[in-house]
């Protein structure tokens, strides 16, 4: 504040703070708290790369083995004597136990990496994940995309895969819906995931207690590819989950449609 000494000189007087440690202490909460997102996206991805491993042998190694056991039992069973049925019935059980091992190995393989999003793309592999949800939760799960598939890196299709499993995973396990749908939108220079469904919603103790995971971490996944993620959720209208990340240089905004969801519009 400023004065007029009693020789009609100007005087300031006034309080200075040092916030330096503070300063020191917020750019490290900072810097920890990137180092943990980069530990996290690591761990993520050295599962992943374990994940396609194991896919790999379980379909490559064990898949060719039971097949080749499952062709070896039936040119035994056409060798067989018709007579000693025993014996024939015996070669048909270990053919059939065969067969459900051989549908739980790719069962098991498709879990671990499915071969589609390799191979396919991510638009198809999506619409091939829905439609085995809807087979195993008897909810219709509803699929709008463009006709193209869309070209993404690896990291990326994965990572967004992996959180529409997580998402079609707490539907099952919370939502109590009837239906369910994703909507996949391609801008430029961006991609929006919009996940939703008809359930009961979720509730903020739900959402906040210590060790709801699933949520936290589609945050952390989203955050670290330098996106967003936005989540809606009543009773009445269930639950849309909004996620929105760049793949290219050019930076976008969300889509007007997504904006007026989350503005109540």
């Amino acid at each position: 504040m400023p004065h007029i000494t009693q020789n009609g000189l100007p005087c300031w007087e006034g309080m200075i703070l040092d916030i330096t440690e503070r300063k020191s202490s917020e750019i490290e909460i900072r810097r920890a708290q990137q180092q943990l997102r980069e530990l996290t996206t690591h761990i993520h991805e050295a599962r992943e790369q374990e994940r396609l491993h194991i896919a790999r042998e379980v379909h490559d190694e064990i898949g060719s083995l039971l097949t080749a056991i499952r062709i070896d039992l039936s040119w035994l069973s056409k060798r067989l004597p018709v007579e000693d049925r025993l014996l024939t019935e015996k070669v048909r059980t270990i053919e059939k136990l065969v067969d459900k091992v051989i549908s739980s190995a790719n069962n098991l393989a498709h879990g671990l990496r499915p071969g589609v999003l390799d191979h396919f793309g991510f638009t198809t592999a999506i619409e091939v994940e829905a439609q085995e949800f809807s087979k195993r939760s008897g909810i219709v799960c509803t699929v709008i995309a463009p006709q193209e598939d869309i070209p993404l890196p690896t990291t990326l299709s994965v990572t967004l895969f992996r959180i529409f499993q997580e998402a079609l995973n707490n539907i099952l396990k919370h939502a109590r819906a009837k239906n369910a749908r994703v909507e996949i939108v391609k801008g430029s220079g961006y991609l929006e995931l919009i996940i939703s469904d008809d359930g009961v919603g979720i509730s903020d103790k739900a959402r906040n207690k210590p060790r709801s995971f699933g949520l936290r971490g589609i945050h952390e996944r989203v955050t670290y590819l330098g996106g967003s993620v936005k989540i809606a959720s009543s009773a009445k209208n269930g639950t849309q989950i909004a996620i929105h990340v760049p793949f290219e240089a050019e930076d976008s905004a969300p889509t007007i449609r997504q904006q007026a969801f989350f503005e109540g519009k």
